[in-house]
């Protein structure tokens, strides 16, 4: 954008409660108070009426728009797991907000070309014209390690010497179970999964039955501690039947992690050639795939396709990208 542009950002005076937004150091003449009495459960889902001495460009972080009249609105479209997955009036409420926002919106940011597909199945009166592929990126603290780093601490005091790493939600779409099951067929391998909730009674009854003292559930993991989980992992484990994009592949292939996943959604432009994907979520399909990587041939031939694929992707790239549509939407709209 043209060096004289501005960012400022709007947020409710509470916003920093939010974990993630308390890790942004935003500066504080940046920010523009949402001052409302209307509860934030309400509220989130209402239009924001920022007050801009300027035309200018509303890109709000999750499905809301600007109603003024000198406002250009922008919305990122990040994937379809309500349209294709929730039910009841979660996803009834989900449907209709993220639909106005897409209605309103002088330009659609999807995070894949997957994306854009789904936008067009499920808002098919959507104008081609407005819409973007705007890809995401792995954050820089996934890098190789040497091969003589350590396992974690917790690893070791667990006596895990050989593991298949889980990343991410364990949500039915995920196929966690066909994960669990797939590594109980590893002799002398322990699942380690990282995030997503507390594990359910239903989750622990599986992995008890099928991975007896073979399993861990990290949470709270740094970026660098999922770094280090990363490089010493036989593989990524990932059988996702949907993704709006799948960053934990990305990480895992910037990390030098195999990756096995299932060629669905996003997840083949993600990784293209440098993982071994699986046509169906069975769980012989992963395993078969998984004990390929015993090859050390196959196993180098992965890792680097994953560097290069992986080198792709930035952050910066994502940044230039979008400004670029900014300075494109304001230049065909202008005021």
């Amino acid at each position: 954008m043209t060096h004289d542009a501005s960012v400022r950002y709007l947020e409710r005076p509470d916003a920093c409660r939010n974990l993630q937004r308390a890790a942004l150091d935003l500066p504080v003449d940046s920010l523009l108070p949402e001052v409302s009495r209307i509860p934030l459960q309400l509220s989130r889902y209402l239009p924001c009426r920022p007050h801009l001495p300027v035309r200018g460009i509303f890109h709000s972080s999750y499905y809301r728009y600007a109603n003024t009249p000198n406002v250009l609105n922008v919305v990122t479209v990040h994937d379809f797991v309500y349209e294709y997955f929730a039910k009841g009036v979660r996803r009834v409420v989900h449907c209709a907000q993220k639909g106005l926002a897409i209605r309103r919106a002088d330009m659609i940011l999807c995070d894949s070309e997957s994306t854009r597909q789904d936008l067009l199945r499920f808002h098919p009166a959507t104008e081609l014209s407005k819409v973007r592929v705007v890809h995401l990126a792995a954050s820089e603290s996934f890098f190789p390690l040497p091969e003589c780093i350590p396992l974690p601490e917790e690893l070791l005091r667990a006596g895990v010497s050989a593991y298949v790493l889980y990343v991410g939600d364990r949500s039915r779409y995920k196929n966690f179970a066909v994960a669990v099951e797939a590594v109980s067929r590893m002799d002398g391998y322990a699942l380690i999964f990282v995030g997503g909730k507390a594990v359910t009674m239903d989750e622990k009854l599986l992995l008890d039955k099928l991975l007896t003292g073979r399993y861990i559930h990290l949470d709270g993991v740094s970026s660098s501690e999922l770094n280090v989980l990363y490089n010493k992992a036989h593989c990524l484990l990932y059988p996702s039947s949907y993704e709006g994009f799948g960053i934990p592949p990305l990480e895992a292939m910037k990390a030098g992690c195999p990756v096995v996943a299932l060629d669905r959604s996003s997840i083949p432009e993600v990784c293209d050639q440098a993982a071994l994907l699986a046509t169906c979520p069975a769980y012989e399909n992963f395993l078969a795939l998984m004990m390929l990587l015993h090859d050390s041939a196959t196993r180098r031939h992965l890792k680097d396709a994953g560097f290069r694929q992986a080198s792709l992707f930035s952050w910066d790239k994502t940044f230039a990208e979008t400004v670029a549509c900014y300075e494109e939407l304001i230049s065909d709209k202008p005021s």
